[in-house]
């Protein structure tokens, strides 16, 4: 996983490299961003239960002096209840002591129980996330 970062930020440096030696001094300019939503879904579970997500998106860009964008890359973090059946999908059931949320089996899709919110799982959760481009990388 680590590799394929670098290779992309190497690329993304040597067609940097490139573009400015083939099209001369242009000026470039470097942006960065995140941006943050929560929503209801995607769904609920066989119990009607809603689930609930939310995402963490940061980019970073280059763009040429016109504001064309000349590289990018962008990832997201998204997090959701245990009652979303997505078997890579980070989940995270709740704050220590807080009342426990459904937990759904990843290949029935069925409620098999209820997540116990202890300090010990709520670090196991948050050990766990991945961003989507590691998630895509653990479906492989």
């Amino acid at each position: 996983m680590v590799k394929k970062s670098l290779k992309k930020i190497m690329m993304g440096a040597l067609f940097l490299s490139l573009a400015t030696g083939v099209m001369g001094a242009e000026k470039l300019y470097q942006g960065l961003g995140k941006s943050s939503n929560f929503r209801v879904g995607p769904g609920k579970d066989n119990k009607g239960t809603p689930v609930y997500s939310l995402n963490y998106v940061t980019a970073a860009g280059v763009f040429d002096e016109k504001g064309k964008i000349v590289n990018i890359y962008v990832d997201i973090l998204e997090l959701s209840t245990p009652n979303y059946p997505g078997a890579t999908a980070p989940h995270f059931s709740g704050w220590p002591g807080a009342e426990g949320y459904n937990v759904v089996d990843h290949d029935s899709r069925e409620v098999i129980g209820v997540s116990m919110n202890t300090v010990e799982t709520a670090t196991k959760e948050v050990e766990n996330w991945v961003t989507k481009e590691k998630e895509e990388n653990l479906m492989e």
